[in-house]
């Protein structure tokens, strides 16, 4: 393949002179994950139409530049034939004599490559804070194939992403699917039309254990792994790589663990919790976590989980939290009253053996996203660099008629879990 490269200042020209007044428009807002969106969908309510009037229109297949930009804050506006922005934003638009796919070039400025180009040009001490003069900008070079190729490059990733997407789906559905048969098992625990036992939680608690404080780390007696903070949906797979001395067995977590997040700014997370997998020695928790052990002869893990995500929970945890310092918290005092319904456990332990199950298909699941999203990656890497192979990427429009000519090779790669 014959690469062009051309700087941005060939390609683009200054946009967005165009001020909203006491025009209509629709509001966009930049994310780095979706480019632009359309404002309602990043907060609860627009702008007030008094402070949108000095925002700058941007015309369909414009690019609207954020910050910060080395995070991919930026994005074509392709929704609309024109929206505005907010004027903290830059615009350009295509030069009259380019031959810019927009596809393409969305995501090649978006791409670690094109986010590494401007890391190196930024100025500034401060990390989010650091800017790209437009003069740099304009003056960075960026692969800029012939025009067929473009639309190839744009096609075979968009296909890959659309299997990510497809992928990303059926763990969802996944997900549903538990709720569904949790509520068909056992009904609305808010109801409780079954009419079940309700009971506080310490009565399933063996005991309760307050996390490790930073604060008491220590030099090198021996390295450890601190288990980051409990999100929305479970632990965060980042470990944080540190040194103390003589750790008690009592801050690793144990099989019947159920880790319960006790601090956060955040009241959705306040109260977050899940088993830890298996046995640790060299993983930790810290002091935003409280562990309890879990008496599983009388309470089913599965079914634990499950509940814990119920309403019902949430609001006995999100009205007994209190706010130190705009974080909100809880106790082990706070934890053990909280009312449980409690089926008979031969019903839990039906219900945990179809949550095996959908374990099992979960991961494999996983598995497979995590081998889509690294062939896109490697995809999108040598796309970029004019390494890879378009002869048998059909164009765009030849694509939708043949759609079936490239997922087959996609999944040569990436088998589809059994």
């Amino acid at each position: 393949m014959i690469w062009n490269y051309q700087s941005l200042g060939k390609i683009l020209a200054p946009s967005g002179r165009v001020r909203a007044g006491n025009e209509e428009y629709p509001v966009l807002s930049i994310t780095m994950q979706h480019g632009l969106i359309d404002q309602s969908e990043k907060f609860k309510k627009r702008v007030d139409s008094r402070n949108i009037q000095k925002y700058k229109v941007v015309y369909r297949n414009e690019l609207v530049v954020g910050f910060p930009i080395d995070e991919g804050v930026l994005g074509f506006q392709t929704q609309y034939p024109a929206a505005i922005v907010s004027p903290a934003y830059d615009v350009w638009k295509l030069k009259a004599d380019i031959e810019g796919h927009i596809p393409y070039l969305e995501k090649y400025l978006r791409s670690p490559h094109a986010r590494a180009l401007y890391a190196s040009k930024m100025q500034g001490a401060v990390a989010r804070r650091r800017s790209l003069k437009k003069d740099d900008f304009l003056a960075l070079k960026i692969h800029f194939p012939q025009f067929s190729d473009q639309i190839r490059i744009a096609t075979l990733l968009k296909n890959v992403e659309s299997l990510i997407a497809k992928r990303k789906k059926s763990i969802e559905d996944l997900d549903k699917l538990l709720k569904s048969t949790f509520q068909e098992m056992f009904g609305d625990p808010v109801k409780n039309k079954m009419g079940w036992d309700k009971k506080p939680l310490n009565e399933f608690i063996v005991s309760c254990r307050n996390g490790l404080s930073p604060s008491k780390s220590g030099t090198v007696k021996g390295k450890v792994f601190i288990l980051s903070a409990i999100t929305g949906k479970s632990f965060r797979e980042i470990y944080k790589e540190a040194f103390f001395n003589n750790v008690l067995e009592k801050y690793f977590p144990k099989k019947n663990d159920f880790l319960v997040c006790r601090g956060n700014g955040n009241i959705n997370l306040v109260g977050r919790g899940f088993f830890f997998n298996g046995e640790s020695s060299d993983i930790l928790f810290p002091d935003t976590i409280i562990s309890l052990t879990i008496d599983i002869e009388k309470i089913e893990k599965s079914y634990l989980e499950q509940i814990w995500q119920n309403h019902l929970l949430r609001s006995q945890i999100e009205s007994n939290a209190r706010t130190t310092n705009g974080t909100y918290k809880i106790n082990q005092s706070v934890i053990n009253k909280i009312m449980l319904v409690c089926p008979p456990l031969k019903l839990q332990n039906q219900f945990a053996k179809i949550v095996e199950k959908v374990k099992s298909i979960k991961e494999r699941y996983h598995n497979s996203l995590a081998d889509l999203e690294s062939l896109y990656g490697t995809f999108s890497q040598k796309a970029f660099k004019g390494e890879l192979d378009l002869s048998r990427v059909p164009l765009e429009k030849e694509a939708e008629a043949q759609q079936e000519t490239i997922e087959p090779q996609i999944q040569e790669t990436v088998k589809e879990p059994q």
